[in-house]
C-alpha cells in the first residue's frame, strides 16, 4: 500500500492536499518534514530574491521564510540547494557556498560549514 502525500509539486508549483499554493518563482525543490513544506523557489536570472526559501503547513499557511543569508560578499547570495538533514533540520546552502543548518519548525539557521560546488 503505498501513502500519498499531502505535499506535492507539478510543473513547479507546490499542491497542498491537491490545492495549488501561490508562490513568487517556481518551486524547484520539496522537502517533507512531517507536517510541514518546506521548498526551495528557483528565483528569474536578474531578479534579487534571497529569502527563497518557504515552509508551509498542511493547512497551506505560511510558516516562515528563510532569513537572508548574512554572509557573504554578494548583494545576490539566494540559496541553491537544501536537503534533508536531520527529522529536525534541513540543510540550506547559498550562491557563496555557505551551508546552513535550518530548523524546519521555525526557520532559525545557523552556519555549518563552507563547500564551494
Amino acid at each position: 500500500m503505498t501513502i500519498k502525500s499531502a505535499f506535492e509539486v507539478s510543473i513547479g508549483v507546490l499542491h497542498i492536499h491537491g490545492a495549488p499554493v501561490s508562490a513568487p518563482y517556481p518551486v524547484a525543490q520539496l522537502i517533507v518534514a512531517g507536517d510541514v513544506a518546506i521548498v526551495r523557489l528557483e528565483v528569474h536570472v536578474g531578479a534579487i530574491f534571497n529569502r527563497n526559501v518557504l515552509a508551509y503547513a498542511s493547512d497551506t499557511q505560511l510558516i516562515w521564510s528563510i532569513p537572508e543569508s548574512p554572509y557573504g560578499g554578494t548583494f545576490d547570495k539566494m540559496y541553491v540547494c537544501i536537503e534533508p538533514h536531520d527529522d529536525a533540520m534541513i540543510l540550506a546552502r547559498d550562491w557563496n557556498g555557505i551551508e546552513y543548518l535550518v530548523a524546519c519548525a521555525t526557520g532559525h539557521l545557523v552556519v555549518s560549514g563552507f563547500r564551494r560546488f
